[in-house]
């Protein structure tokens, strides 16, 4: 039986409480004891959480001519100076005569603020809050919210992040719950009161709260217990209390990761799910916990590939290893402004990204079908991507902040997060390499058990270099570990190495028919994808949204942006611009006619092989090395 948790006292990692309503002000005291550390007790109020809005008042004893108070600005995971300063309002500092105190913003760091005290007394107070308007991070609805500790605290600059110590106290909205990896230790009237914390433990440990939550103890193994915490909008939304055997893959999964692995650096693990349409969508990952957030029907899909749920919350779990426990050297830092080194990234998501696909197969959760037909998919994008022509792998780590959000306009002209997918199919050809070379005794599953079991476990991260991973790699198989990453990573390419697939055991090649892979993929885009026949997609506005270089749509001069509006002399159906692909052959090319700003042009798709989609063909007389990667490790 899978334990449904209600409300529960101690250690919070599986704590679901309600908690009274009372307005009152919060406050945060910080007590600066030297110039290497310092004491903050942390009280936030969320009462009005619903309304988009948290509060805080910081309390301080404020030594010398003036202070510095930091916003944090680098934020773990985010992979960029993206912290969201400008949601931060109402500041205002008194000292402990009511006085106002002056403060002002440093031009050249807008994320640091200089603070004058009167010097009549070292007792200040901070009153800020945050405007809750962002769904990726901190957030707030009528019945749930997202906090993310780091919206909404200024620090002392100077002391080390992981020497700042921590008393954090809470309230939420009368009759709310929540989930978290924080300690619990108390309930105060109202307040709910954690343990001591260090700032840096605290900033990775993020809270969901709302009306309809629900925790489930999803494992506990020799090494760990593992719980989901769900929170959603309306209560149908969550999954039914007795449905156990919709746990059991979730389960089979915890073992997977620890076989992998082979020891945890946690007690505990929490998944922090919100179901919602309207809210946090995606992922962060934290040392022993992750949040996570999917459409509202997400437990209730036909397929658990279409909810995406197993695969998200293996990603960001399988970061609990690889980027927040090992970590790349040049992503740690001692404070959250110091700018991150993000050259490995290729590790830190690429090797993600591969495993969080790897292990909802192994689960049970994934065919081995579905697990070919999107390794298929990616490839393809990569084929497609004509930026590496001048942009390395490299580069679009090192700018990785810049590759988000960007226009989809032309978009196989220029790299997006390619570290991540690129990585993956990387770590694919790394793993069916050693298995090559060693007759299959020995994997990327020894890597992954050796790397991430290094260092102390107590440690809150332990760092790496790319020496590292080299020194591993070649201790496991004699293959030109060198070469190989440097001509991946470092170099530009006219198109992608196909030639990777070999290794696998496969070639790309072609097929007719859309895998349900792909077909999910339209859906949840909603668009149709023609890229490997004419050479572009169109969405359901009718409009163009991108174009393969030097394709058949490239070369009739088409464009991002340009609607459609008939095929073959007859007005625009996408079923019409289908057959008309499919009859190609027949008819000897597709013609269009578009509606580019206010002008209406036609453009002859020279084009005659049909409806085509890519697909992973066999090698003959070569070892299925994808098949074996796909099987489980254990599943008791």
């Amino acid at each position: 039986m899978f334990k449904v948790i209600r409300s529960q006292t101690g250690y919070a990692s599986s704590l679901v409480r309600t908690i009274p309503f009372t307005v009152f002000a919060a406050f945060v005291l910080i007590s600066t004891t030297s110039a290497s550390a310092a004491q903050m007790q942390i009280t936030v109020d969320a009462t009005e959480l619903p309304r988009k809005m948290l509060h805080t008042t910081i309390n301080l004893d404020l030594l010398g001519d003036s202070v510095s108070l930091l916003y944090p600005k680098w934020i773990p995971a985010q992979h960029g100076p993206s912290g969201p300063v400008e949601n931060m309002v109402g500041l205002a500092i008194t000292d402990s005569k009511g006085e106002a105190v002056r403060w002002k913003r440093d031009w050249a760091d807008f994320y640091r603020f200089f603070v004058f005290p009167n010097g009549e007394t070292d007792a200040h107070s901070v009153v800020l809050s945050y405007i809750c308007n962002q769904d990726f991070i901190t957030a707030g609805f009528s019945s749930l919210g997202i906090i993310d500790w780091n919206c909404v605290v200024l620090y002392p600059e100077g002391p080390a992040i992981s020497d700042i110590y921590v008393d954090l106290r809470l309230v939420l909205p009368q009759g709310w719950k929540y989930g978290s990896a924080l300690p619990y230790r108390e309930t105060l009237g109202d307040t709910l009161v954690f343990h001591t914390i260090t700032f840096e433990e605290l900033i990775d440990m993020p809270l969901i709260c709302g009306v309809d939550f629900r925790t489930v103890e999803l494992a506990a193994t020799g090494q760990a217990t593992y719980y989901l915490h769900m929170v959603a909008q309306h209560s149908d939304d969550l999954p039914d209390e007795d449905a156990d055997s919709i746990w059991v893959p979730f389960r089979d999964m915890m073992y997977e990761m620890e076989v992998l692995f082979t020891r945890t650096h946690f007690d505990n693990y929490h998944f922090l799910l919100v179901l919602s349409d309207s809210g946090f969508g995606g992922g962060l990952e934290h040392r022993n916990s992750s949040l996570n957030g999917r459409e509202a029907d997400a437990m209730h899909k036909d397929s658990w590939y279409e909810s995406g749920v197993p695969g998200l919350l293996a990603h960001e779990m399988v970061h609990a290893w690889c980027g927040k426990y090992r970590r790349p050297l040049g992503m740690a830092t001692s404070d959250y402004q110091k700018p991150k080194n993000l050259d490995l990234l290729w590790v830190y998501e690429g090797l993600t990204t591969h495993l969080g696909n790897l292990l909802p197969v192994r689960a049970g959760f994934v065919s081995f079908s579905e697990f070919k037909d999107k390794t298929a998919y990616t490839a393809g994008q990569l084929l497609h991507q004509k930026g590496r022509r001048w942009q390395p792998l490299r580069d679009t780590q090192v700018a990785a902040h810049l590759m988000w959000g960007t226009s989809d306009a032309w978009r196989f002209r220029k790299r997006s997060s390619d570290y991540y997918r690129e990585g993956a199919l990387l770590w694919l050809e790394i793993d069916a390499r050693i298995r090559s070379a060693t007759g299959g005794k020995r994997s990327l599953d020894d890597f992954c058990g050796r790397f991430f079991s290094d260092g102390d476990p107590d440690a809150h991260y332990v760092t790496f270099q790319l020496s590292d991973i080299i020194s591993i790699l070649s201790d496991l198989a004699p293959e030109p570990w060198d070469s190989l990453l440097d001509a991946r990573l470092n170099h530009t390419q006219r198109d992608y190495d196909t030639t990777a697939l070999h290794w696998w055991g496969y070639r790309l090649g072609y097929t007719n028919k859309r895998s349900r892979v792909l077909e999910h993929e339209e859906e949840r885009k909603e668009y149709h994808d023609l890229y490997e026949s004419v050479g572009f997609s169109v969405n359901d506005d009718d409009r163009i949204i991108g174009i393969v270089p030097e394709s058949p749509a490239d070369k009739a001069g088409l464009y991002a942006g340009a609607r459609i509006v008939a095929v073959n002399g007859k007005r625009y159906t996408y079923q019409r611009l289908e057959n008309a692909v499919r009859n190609s052959g027949k008819t000897g090319g597709v013609t269009l006619l578009t509606l580019r700003d206010e002008n209406i042009a036609e453009a002859k798709l020279e084009y005659t092989d049909g409806l085509r989609f890519f697909t992973l063909k066999p090698l003959e007389g070569k070892q299925d090395w994808l098949k074996e990667i796909a099987e489980p490790r254990t599943t008791e």
